[in-house]
């Protein structure tokens, strides 16, 4: 899915506000999408410029996730591909922490899902990931897998794929809920809950397609009641979104 970029917006998003940006890998690195690369494993463990990585020399954060554990853990022992680190680094002054929401069903979660919460990871774009299975979802009677079902799978999934220091992690923030909150809901809450962190919204660039307009994404409105008329049970929130939080817009094949 291509946006379409214009002399006076080279990026193509602000057309859809200020708050949205592209999800860019840094230098020398290729975004993975599916097929995993043994060169580009060995580039990204090897590549000594990436000051904020190269705490240790048994940092090998960038690969992480993209290898199996096992095989992490023999490279950290074993001392492979890991460049001689400068005695000293420039710390990076202190400052709330990035969090990118990952929203979805996760039914189930898949290597994928895993993939390209590494690689948000290892855009440095973010410091965290949290992984947010919807709750029931009435408008997608396919959906039938109860939402603690797919929260466990997901943190089986992560602990599985991840180191335990790697920042990729399952909000259950959903789960009891009786039906998926709306987006804008779910980062209000999140924001309200963790006020010590900066959200941020992942979506894909398929949703910034001709027809598809977040700003009039909607919410349920909380203060319906039965016999009120049916077209108030929903409330516009989509500008307010846009205007209260950022988005990392990953680009679509």
């Amino acid at each position: 899915y291509e946006v379409q970029p214009t002399p006076d917006d080279p990026t193509g998003l602000k057309q859809f506000g200020p708050r949205l940006t592209w999800m860019e890998m840094p230098d020398q690195m290729t975004f993975i999408e599916g097929n995993l690369s043994s060169t580009e494993i060995r580039n990204r463990a090897s590549h000594s410029q990436r000051v904020r990585e190269a705490v240790t020399a048994q940092t090998l954060k960038s690969i992480d996730g993209l290898v199996p554990r096992v095989v992490l853990a023999y490279i950290k022992r074993s001392n492979l591909y890991v460049p001689k680190v400068p005695k000293s680094l420039e710390l990076e002054p202190a400052r709330r922490r990035r969090v990118a929401i990952y929203g979805g069903a996760f039914d189930p979660v898949t290597n994928s899902h895993l993939t390209c919460a590494a690689e948000i990871i290892h855009s440095g774009c973010v410091d965290e990931v949290w992984l947010v299975p919807c709750g029931p979802r009435p408008d997608k009677p396919n959906l039938k897998t109860p939402a603690i079902d797919r929260y466990c799978m997901s943190r089986i999934a992560v602990g599985f794929a991840f180191s335990t220091d790697f920042p990729v992690r399952v909000s259950r923030a959903e789960c009891m809920e009786t039906e998926a909150l709306a987006t804008y809901d779910l980062l209000c809450r999140l924001q309200a809950e963790h006020p010590d962190v900066e959200l941020c919204f992942v979506i894909g660039s398929d949703w910034l397609q001709p027809g598809s307009n977040i700003a009039e994404w909607t919410s349920k409105n909380w203060d319906w009641k039965p016999g009120d008329p049916q077209d108030q049970r929903t409330v516009v929130t989509g500008h307010k979104m846009l205007a209260e939080f950022d988005f990392l817009v990953i680009k679509r094949p």
